[in-house]
């Protein structure tokens, strides 16, 4: 049994984030790209069956590749505090996820622990110091322009504490 999750990877801000993900989420030390997920959690690997994941790539087959820019940073309010890139525009990220939790009503974004959460790209999560620093290095950088080609089911490696690809579902 391990968990899942449907994001759409981010390789362009790949050389600008990885290695702040890497040292500061716990997601990032296990693999996972930069990102914007649309749900999380999703099915356990072991109720993966061929007809479920062929839902998932009907619903998001319904959708176009788009362009997007992640051009300012913002925080959310936790403790610890989280360090994220926003997507501009967050509309068809926000599309994707109504859809598929109208498709997997089942299945809410991170637990229904936050209402509403807006789409964004985890940099880091850390102290109010540290995410400055890191701030600071980064806003040089924005915007990253990106295009969202494909979502991932991915899958969490119990045994390997890694995350990996179950399958990739390309946008029309």
């Amino acid at each position: 049994m391990a968990e899942t999750a449907i994001i759409v990877a981010i390789p362009e801000a790949e050389p600008l984030i990885e290695l702040f993900r890497r040292q500061h989420t716990e997601d990032g030390r296990q693999g996972v790209p930069s990102h914007v997920t649309l749900l999380y959690p999703f099915t356990d690997t072991s109720l993966l069956a061929a007809g479920r994941v062929n839902e998932v790539a009907e619903v998001i087959r319904s959708f176009s590749s788009f362009e997007f820019s992640l051009a300012s940073v913002a925080y959310f309010p936790t403790t610890p505090r989280v360090l994220y890139l926003q997507p501009d525009p967050e509309t068809p990220f926000r599309g994707m996820t109504r859809a598929l939790v109208a498709a997997f009503p089942e299945h809410r974004p991170y637990n229904g622990e936050y209402v509403d959460s807006p789409p964004h790209a985890t940099i880091a999560v850390a102290s109010d110091q540290v995410l400055a620093d890191i701030e600071r290095t980064v806003l040089p950088s924005l915007p990253v322009a990106a295009r969202a080609t494909a979502a991932s089911l991915i899958e969490h490696d119990d045994e390997t504490n890694v995350w990996r690809v179950y399958r990739r579902i390309p946008l029309s």
